[in-house]
């Protein structure tokens, strides 16, 4: 069974090297939200499987479960876990006059955990996650004392992270936890200006940026189980979390290709910094009865800090993320159906965004629900089903919806332990 675990990792490893590289050199882009045109495109706040489908980061979440943004959340890991994360979708984009349709699909992260010491709460994480996502093709049409001209812009790219993570228990109620993070990506943009009249030249301007640098996050996990009294019910199963994540430069590399219709050619090359502000969060999670975990968390981040090779744009703002969410756990009868054996999720987020347009704050509002199903033992397949909307069709904004489904597998091995008590 080990064997066949390794062999997958190994697969999968040599698969999203290209799926996380972000290169692409074909002209034609695929396209999709307008609004990923900003900073380093859309925060992917994908933690888990878990907390996907209940609509949070799980920053006060613990369980047999991987988080790679709270390592502190990792202090109940049962067995060494591999959990592998993809999703599909639908994006429909629309200013009330015109309407963009995109299929998207990614690989959104792999990460391993082992527990070195369960008593203690010690385990190790790896991981290699997407920070940020840029896919946009913008096509406008205009016209110019008489002339008419086509504006194409189109970028792709992002922001992908390696990361290494440790976690422990203090007194048996405080879980700290410590990652460092390699970061790494590119981001493809360019504009073309195609005129109806042949006595004007066309324009292709082409920009590549390469970036990486080192960053760090901590967190921590406080937990009540040990603290109140056993008849406290409400308070016994309460845990308190908090993460943040430090600020960073990337080590950025630019270079821009200036082209016209009558082949003359320019390179222009820059070296710089993008700086990356830091970023914190809050949560809680609690349990209730036997079955019912509910989690709420919050999370922030100073994007009025941000500049890229020294320029810090006028519109970008104070970011935050809030979820709230529920999970019903399989029941513990012994004699249970196939549905029974389920874990079910729900929850809801509230996103506002880095950045303003036309003196607006872009926000969006999502919905989850989620399946877990157990496969065996020791593996489990989520499922989860999403529906979010961004921005509105008014004071001339975009209006994107987003239909997707999130997908989790997860295996489970026993390490770390003596051969007779391995089974």
């Amino acid at each position: 069974m080990k064997n066949r675990i390794l062999i997958l990792i190994i697969f999968v490893f040599l698969s999203t090297g290209h799926l996380f590289s972000q290169e692409n050199t074909d002209e034609d882009f695929e396209g999709g939200s307008p609004y990923t045109i900003f900073g380093i495109g859309d925060i992917i706040y994908n933690t888990s499987a878990r907390t996907n489908g209940m609509g949070i980061l799980g920053i006060g979440l613990t369980g047999d479960y991987i988080n790679n943004l709270n390592p502190a959340a990792n202090n109940k890991l049962e067995f060494t876990k591999f959990a592998l994360t993809i999703d599909y979708g639908y994006l429909q984009s629309s200013n009330g006059t015109q309407t963009s349709k995109v299929n998207q699909g990614n690989v959104n992260g792999l990460n391993i955990g082992i527990p070195f010491n369960r008593d203690n709460g010690w385990v190790f994480n790896f991981g290699i996650n997407p920070v940020s996502n840029i896919s946009y093709k913008i096509i406008a049409n205009r016209e110019s004392s008489g002339d008419r001209y086509t504006n194409t812009y189109e970028g792709e790219g992002g922001l992908t992270k390696i990361n290494l993570g440790m976690t422990y228990r203090l007194f048996n109620a405080l879980s700290l936890g410590f990652v460092y993070n390699y970061g790494f990506g590119n981001i493809i943009t360019q504009r073309t200006i195609d005129f109806e009249n042949p006595a004007y030249f066309d324009t292709y301007i082409r920009r590549e940026t390469d970036f990486s640098n080192s960053f760090f996050n901590g967190g921590a996990v406080l937990s009540f189980e040990n603290l109140v009294n056993q008849k406290s019910k409400n308070l016994r199963y309460l845990t308190l979390g908090f993460v943040y994540q430090t600020g960073f430069d990337l080590t950025s590399n630019e270079e821009s290709i200036i082209k016209s219709s009558i082949g003359t050619d320019s390179v222009i090359t820059a070296s710089g910094t993008i700086n990356i502000p830091s970023a914190y969060g809050f949560g809680l999670s609690n349990r209730f009865g036997d079955r019912v975990n509910v989690a709420l968390d919050a999370y922030f981040q100073q994007w009025g800090d941000y500049s890229e090779f020294g320029v810090t744009p006028s519109n970008f703002n104070t970011s935050a993320r809030y979820g709230a969410g529920l999970e019903l756990l399989p029941s513990p009868d012994r004699d249970k159906s196939f549905f029974e054996k389920l874990t079910y999720r729900a929850g809801f987020f509230y996103d506002q965004a880095y950045y303003e347009v036309n003196g607006e704050n872009i926000n969006t509002i999502g919905f989850r629900f989620g399946l877990g199903i157990p496969i065996s033992d020791f593996n489990s397949l989520d499922l989860n089903f999403n529906y979010s909307i961004r921005g509105k069709e008014e004071n001339g904004l975009i209006k994107d919806q987003y239909f997707g489904i999130f997908a989790g597998v997860n295996f489970g091995e026993l390490w770390f332990l003596r051969p007779d008590e391995d089974f």
